[in-house]
C-alpha cells in the first residue's frame, strides 16, 4: 500500500478547498441552507431582507398586487431563467415600493423608487437576473446602492 507524505502546503490548499466548500452556501448565490430566504447586502450595516420568493411566471405576475403592507426587513425577490431587461410596473399594487436589479454575479444594477398604482415602467440600464422588492426607501436607509453586492441564500 503507497504511503502519502504531507507538506505544509499540501494541508494549506486542503484546508482551503474545505472553507471553499463548506462556506459555499453562504458566499454564492442561489444556493440552498438558510431556513429563510433571505437577500443579504454588502453595506455597512449588513442588511438582510427576508423574501418571499417569486420564482414562476405565475408568481411574478402577480407579484405584491393587492398587499396591504409589507413587512418593515421583508421583500419580494423575482427570479428569471435568464438576464433581461424586462421592466416593472405598479399596477394593482397598493404600497409604495423600492426595486433594487440584481445582475448574476450580485452586482447591484439599479435601484428605483415606485408608486403605487403607477403604469410607469421601471426597468434598469443593464441587464439584471433577479429583482428585489421592499417597502419604499429601504435601499436608501441601509446605504444600499448600484454595485452593492447582494448574497441570496434561497432554500
Amino acid at each position: 500500500m503507497p504511503k502519502f507524505r504531507s507538506s505544509p502546503l499540501a494541508l494549506v490548499c486542503l484546508a482551503g478547498a474545505l472553507i471553499v466548500v463548506l462556506g459555499a452556501p453562504r458566499l454564492l448565490g442561489g444556493l440552498s441552507g438558510c431556513e429563510r430566504p433571505y437577500v443579504e447586502f454588502d453595506a455597512p450595516s449588513g442588511p438582510r431582507v427576508w423574501v418571499e420568493l417569486a420564482d414562476d411566471p405565475e408568481k411574478r405576475g402577480q407579484g405584491l398586487m393587492f398587499r396591504q403592507s409589507l413587512g418593515q426587513d421583508e421583500g419580494m425577490l423575482f427570479i428569471f431563467e435568464r438576464p433581461g431587461r424586462a421592466a416593472f410596473w405598479m399596477k394593482n399594487t397598493l404600497i409604495p415600493l423600492s426595486i433594487a436589479f440584481i445582475a448574476r454575479d450580485g452586482a447591484t444594477v439599479d435601484i428605483q423608487d415606485m408608486e403605487p398604482g403607477s403604469l410607469e415602467p421601471h426597468a434598469p440600464p443593464a441587464d439584471y437576473l433577479y429583482a428585489l422588492e421592499v417597502n419604499a426607501g429601504w435601499f436608501a436607509t441601509h446605504s444600499v446602492g448600484p454595485a452593492t453586492r447582494a448574497r441570496l441564500c434561497l432554500t
